[in-house]
């Protein structure tokens, strides 16, 4: 009910009920039923004469001994709409901070810095209209919830008749300190440090250290190409919940001549003291108002995982609500390199003999006059050839090769070092090679895992390799600092054909002279560019893998087969001397039956063609036995093959060809 039946329309409310500390204050029975927004039907609550809640004494005057700056923010209010009630400071000073605070939720005011030993204080006052009675009145009580770390809720009762404490709920906000940020030195040169730290700056001037188990965010907000920071063996442009102190390192280079660095701090909350006594009525309500906020926290994570991952700089927001920032200036202590040799466009040749090309890098470290310099220098040759089944165009797969050979040179100042790439197994530090034949489709017992990989040199100690070439060159002074930086495409290292006799001569097998005269021509390389295939100075290709003069296949070729015609030459003459035995051993099945023209046929063909019968699981050969007429006769497999690739004749009729002929 709005009024009682026993009382006159004249209404004295209580001008003000003071928070004691010291005593336990319980409202008087109310007089009337101030009015709420979620209620019964008539807009108001009824009250019992002995209600079930009065309100503990809680302290709603906070004492700064330190100073400080406070932020109040007005929650939500769940008095009735045509009611009014005004924020007002108490202490240090009075003043209304706003008229119709309960229908302005989100607004916040935030004090003047406060000296040490100020009270800060504020209430409400508030209008109720009813009947042509105006009622009027400060807080019958207020009840403060303590969130920690300064931060508290405050919910203020207005007339006293339900002690429900919502007519007005506010955040308070109290900074006692702010965190000041040291970077130590402030300047400093590519490749050096500077260590980050952190202290209290109270208002009253005084600046203490943190507790040493103090958590902290850190994160690089601007010039962040500069450099990196770094908190224990973790490198990151953002760290959260790190102890101090942070370094910062320095790029070994700049673009600029000089980059300013910001870097921001935050304090992380550590063990907030536990809250108050509340009534969960008016506290519960405000976790659920505030839920959407907090619920936006794990999309908050998201972006600060995304501004580390995608970017350069932490472009989130800090959790911490007490941030500082503080900048360091970054200064371009690099000088230019310059590659004289290579050059971008140079080739350099394999030559015929074979020998890998002499190749001569010269640099300087340009205007340096500080002394001696250290060139450390990588040189890079890499490849992919692609490959192809037979009479198509479609690419099977890639194989791939990439070494990094390493060394170190010499200069003092800025004069010119030079050094000879040293192409044997000692220099080598990296290698990566792909070295399988693919799987052909419908041809399972051809090829097999493409996945295969290399990670070391197993050819002997001198090594043939050609593709591009890729330069990579750290400058460092005596003292071991970096002081130049460059990478640079230098052109490629192709491989010469050698001499048609020279390849003749070399061969001392008739026999494999012949099938090396077919295959090849005594061309190792491509003379020119002909398709994506056989590119210029690249070794020929025969699809689906045949590699060079002798055109290996299967099994692929080694790195030394692919780029020295004398190691192609000498592994094709091995799998030929494997494939007559081969040949030898199937014919001696039947012993005395063949002529040293069968034997040869069958193993020229066995070089070329595996002979493996997908369906019937049979290995073929250029002959068969045939059992009726007791003698050796063609295999009509051979020949379907051969016709299927869109040759006159069998590969063993045309070699043993060129073999009556030499």
């Amino acid at each position: 009910m709005l009024l009682a039946s026993n009382l006159s329309a004249q209404v004295i409310i209580k001008a003000r009920v003071e928070i004691n500390p010291q005593k336990q204050v319980r409202s008087e029975n109310p007089v009337f039923s101030f009015p709420d927004t979620l209620n019964n039907s008539s807009g108001n609550k009824s009250i019992s004469n002995s209600p079930n809640y009065q309100p503990d004494n809680l302290q709603s005057t906070f004492p700064l001994p330190e100073g400080g700056k406070v932020t109040v923010e007005i929650l939500y209010s769940e008095a009735a709409e045509n009611s009014q009630i005004d924020l007002q400071l108490r202490q240090p000073n009075q003043e209304t901070l706003i008229e119709y605070a309960n229908h302005n939720a989100g607004f916040t005011w935030v004090s003047p810095d406060y000296l040490a030993n100020t009270d800060f204080e504020i209430g409400i006052y508030w209008y109720w209209e009813n009947e042509g009675t105006l009622y009027q009145g400060s807080e019958a009580g207020a009840e403060v919830s303590s969130l920690g770390f300064g931060e508290y809720f405050i919910g203020f009762e207005a007339a006293g008749d339900d002690w429900d404490y919502n007519e007005l709920v506010v955040r308070v906000k109290i900074e006692t300190y702010l965190p000041i940020v040291f970077i130590d030195p402030p300047n400093i040169s590519t490749g050096e440090t500077a260590t980050v730290t952190v202290k209290k700056q109270f208002y009253d001037g005084r600046i203490e250290a943190f507790d040493a188990g103090q958590l902290f965010e850190y994160g690089m907000m601007e010039g962040c190409a500069a450099g990196v920071l770094i908190s224990g063996s973790d490198t990151s442009n953002y760290f959260n919940s790190v102890t101090q102190p942070v370094t910062f390192l320095a790029a070994d280079s700049l673009e600029n001549d000089e980059e300013t660095v910001k870097i921001g701090v935050g304090v992380v909350e550590q063990n907030p003291s536990s809250k108050m006594k509340t009534k969960s009525n008016v506290f519960t309500q405000t976790k659920n108002l505030l839920k959407d906020k907090k619920d936006t926290k794990t999309k908050d994570d998201e972006i600060i995982i995304d501004a580390i991952i995608i970017g350069s700089c932490f472009g989130g927001d800090f959790e911490s609500d007490k941030v500082s920032n503080s900048d360091l200036t970054v200064l371009n202590d690099n000088y230019e390199i310059e590659i004289i040799n290579p050059t971008k466009d140079a080739e350099e040749w394999i030559t015929a003999e074979p020998k890998m090309p002499e190749v001569i890098c010269k640099a300087k470290l340009k205007n340096y006059d500080k002394g001696e310099v250290t060139f450390e220098w990588e040189y890079w040759i890499s490849y992919t050839l692609l490959r192809h089944k037979f009479k198509s165009i479609d690419t099977l797969m890639r194989r791939t090769g990439k070494i990094q050979i390493c060394g170190k040179s010499y200069s003092n100042n800025s004069e010119i070092t030079s050094w000879e790439v040293p192409f044997d197994k000692d220099s080598l530090k990296y290698v990566l090679l792909t070295v399988k034949q693919p799987q052909i489709p419908g041809w399972t017992r051809y090829g097999g895992d493409n996945s295969e990989k290399r990670t070391s040199w197993n050819e002997g100690d001198e090594i043939f390799f050609g593709g591009d070439v890729f330069l990579q060159i750290t400058a460092k002074n005596n003292k071991g600092k970096i002081k130049g930086f460059k990478q640079q495409n230098s052109g490629k290292i192709h491989g010469k054909n050698p001499f048609p006799q020279d390849v003749l001569n070399y061969i001392t097998s008739k026999e494999f002279k012949a099938i090396v005269k077919h295959e090849a021509l005594s061309e190792q390389f491509n003379e020119n560019y002909i398709n994506k295939y056989n590119e210029k100075g690249y070794p020929i290709y025969g699809p689906p893998n045949g590699y060079g003069l002798a055109q290996i296949d299967n099994p692929p070729p080694l790195e030394m087969d692919l780029w020295n015609w004398k190691s192609n030459l000498n592994r094709g003459k091995s799998i030929y001397d494997d494939k007559k035995v081969d040949a030898y051993n199937f014919m001696q099945n039947h012993p005395n039956t063949y002529t040293e023209e069968m034997l040869l046929k069958c193993a020229f063909q066995k070089y070329n063609m595996y002979g493996y019968e997908e369906e019937t699981k049979i290995i073929h050969y250029f002959w068969k036995w045939d059992n009726y007429q007791r003698k050796w006769v063609d295999d009509e497999y051979i020949i379907a093959r051969t016709k299927a690739k869109g040759f006159k004749e069998r590969y063993g009729i045309t070699i043993w060809n060129i073999y009556k002929g030499l």
